[in-house]
């Protein structure tokens, strides 16, 4: 477990209007794996027009963040979760908030990857199946257990784990790589046995959706915990903490350009594995007068009774994004489906703007197996977890070199969103060039010319709906 942290220290910074007060404060460290008992209560008067400031506690071994609790009586409520280690918090000028009570109890778990031995015996235990085309691996550990929660922060330590990170993006605890093939990843634990004598009877672990365990299990000293290791195809990576804040210009049916601002985690660049290729698409003339065909030496003309087909320079992207949190896309907000049918609005992945269109998704759900913590503290709840397919179309068209640029995006005018390329080019049938397409003529207002395609930064789908925009 993780030991709570010391008493903090408090002091104030000038701000706000409210009046002066005397404010008790404790704070918890906040794990992987649960959240800490509170720290000793800390007491400071704070002047009017001033604000209470509570200093970071010290960096620990397995604290990922930490929660302020504060209240002028008493009572203490939560004022704010999962701050980073080495960040103060200050006060918001419109006062304390009513959060919830500090943690009677500490639900932490602390396992390293130091506390696993490796099973060894005069031959190595251990196995591996390696080829070009992929590798398996398996490995036994040896664990001293303390308490039932070792079990949990055992499998999230070798497994890894998902779940949203509260800032558009996504917190990951990464699997153990195996130590002498470190591209092959902790895939499974096919057998958890607990070993040796002196086992002792403990309570359950706390139940999960009212799910009744029995009230008692068997814990032994030490367990053995067999590991087995695969390759993945995509690229593993670290959180980008803090994201990113970008900005776009959206056409909201309005005639102007609508500014808005987004969270960008940059989780396209990790998880995400990338299949495309070129796909057969034809356009066909079924309408207008027939061509010819020349036939023989000299030739004759003859009229060509077959619709005239031309193949496009179009392909299918998939996109497969792994082991993201399933709100991602059952959400009322998600971006899965307020975005379908739009191109993208910038470069993408190497693509340039207009040659995505971003088409559906297919997404295959599953649980995790162990609850998490959320990145605030709290109770630990069951995350679902899926992978999705992110269907796309890709194009190559460029426009026909003899056409007028376009005029540039200004107020009353063109919108920023409206992309001039890609998929808003279509076919000409009298030159067989790709021209610029749009509804109206080019004497219309140029804030009517709407072009085929709506765009949205691609971006913006491998983020967390759910969370607020940046202010």
């Amino acid at each position: 477990m993780i030991n709570p942290p010391a008493a903090p220290a408090l002091s104030s910074v000038a701000g706000g209007t409210l009046a002066a007060a005397t404010y008790n404060v404790v704070i918890t460290y906040v794990g992987s794996v649960g959240e800490t008992t509170p720290s000793p209560q800390a007491s400071l008067a704070v002047a009017v027009n001033n604000l209470l400031r509570v200093a970071s506690p010290a960096a620990t071994t397995g604290a990922t963040g930490y929660n302020v609790y504060a209240g002028t009586g008493a009572s203490l409520t939560q004022q704010a979760s999962g701050i980073a280690i080495g960040t103060s918090w200050t006060e918001p000028t419109t006062g304390l908030v009513a959060g919830s009570a500090p943690p009677t109890g500490n639900s932490t778990a602390l396992v390293l990857v130091t506390d696993l031995r490796e099973h060894t015996e005069d031959n190595d235990p251990g196995s591996a199946n390696l080829s070009l085309k992929g590798g398996k691996a398996k490995m036994s550990y040896w664990l001293k257990s303390t308490n039932v929660e070792d079990f949990s922060a055992a499998a999230t330590l070798i497994l890894g784990s998902a779940q949203p990170a509260g800032n558009g993006g996504i917190t990951r605890q990464l699997p153990m790589a195996h130590p002498r093939f470190p591209t092959l990843y902790a895939e499974s634990l096919p057998d958890f046995p607990g070993l040796g004598g002196g086992f002792v009877k403990e309570g359950s672990a706390a139940t999960v959706w009212g799910a009744p365990p029995p009230p008692q299990y068997a814990r032994y000293p030490q367990y053995r915990i067999d590991v087995e290791f695969a390759n993945r195809l995509y690229t593993l990576g670290p959180d980008l903490t803090p994201p990113g804040v970008a900005t776009w210009m959206d056409d909201q049916g309005t005639g102007a350009d609508v500014q808005v601002k987004y969270w960008d985690a940059a989780e396209y660049t990790r998880w995400v594995w990338t299949t495309s290729g070129p796909k057969e698409n034809f356009i066909t003339g079924k309408t207008g007068q027939l061509g010819y065909i020349d036939i023989g030496n000299p030739f004759v003309s003859y009229q060509f009774s077959d619709f005239i087909r031309v193949p496009m320079p179009d392909g299918a992207v998939k996109l497969t994004w792994y082991e993201v949190p399933y709100s991602f896309v059952t959400s009322a907000n998600s971006f899965f489906r307020k975005y379908q049918g739009r191109i993208n609005y910038q470069s993408f992945l190497g693509w340039p703007a207009g040659s995505l269109l971003y088409v559906t998704i297919q997404a295959r759900p599953y649980m995790q197996p162990i609850p998490l913590v959320p990145p605030g503290g709290g109770a630990a709840r069951p995350v679902a977890l899926c992978d999705i397919d992110v269907i796309m179309m890709e194009t190559s068209r460029t426009i026909a070199p003899g056409d007028a640029a376009q005029p540039a995006p200004a107020p009353g005018g063109r919108l920023t969103n409206w992309v001039v390329g890609g998929w808003n080019l279509q076919l000409w049938w009298r030159d067989r060039q790709f021209h610029y397409c749009h509804q109206g003529k080019s004497t219309d207002p140029l804030s009517s010319q709407i072009p085929l395609f709506r765009s949205v930064p691609l971006q913006l789908l491998f983020s967390d709906p759910d969370t607020p925009p940046p202010p």
